[in-house]
């Protein structure tokens, strides 16, 4: 028997919302956060993409920085980025500020006809193209991307 669901029945959605009341006791989300979050679940994105990207913007992918957090590589095993040597190996340095993605995001920013500053994080960057990207057809592009 579900008990968060009046019919007893287990809906996904009633897990969601389950889910999400424990992280906003947890964490307090602020309001840009549970914006960024609403428009990721909502988006046309792929299933396996759109957990993916959660656990991104949350920093849990398993990155060599986050891999030694967790005891899994030893302490003297390096942290540099494994795409180009410079740099911690963080979600936001592959995602973002490594060589290679700067290179990634600059043609598909070329290709869409967007400029935009690289933001300092995941979270900021899903954001800005949550709320400012125009046409639609643009945001919707850049959600599958």
């Amino acid at each position: 028997m579900w008990t968060p669901e009046e019919s007893g029945l287990f809906t996904v959605r009633s897990c969601y919302r389950v889910l999400e009341e424990l992280l906003l006791l947890q964490d307090g989300l602020s309001a840009l956060e549970e914006e960024v979050f609403v428009n990721l679940w909502r988006s046309p994105a792929p299933s396996k993409v759109v957990p993916f990207s959660w656990m991104a913007m949350m920093d849990r992918i398993p990155t060599r920085a986050n891999l030694r957090i967790r005891s899994v590589l030893p302490s003297g095993e390096p942290i540099t980025c494994v795409l180009c040597g410079g740099g911690e190996e963080t979600t936001s340095h592959l995602f973002l500020h490594c060589e290679a993605a700067s290179q990634i995001w600059h043609k598909v920013l070329d290709w869409l006809g967007v400029n935009i500053i690289t933001l300092h994080n995941l979270l900021a960057h899903f954001a800005c193209w949550s709320g400012e990207v125009n046409p639609r057809h643009l945001k919707r592009t850049y959600w599958l991307i």
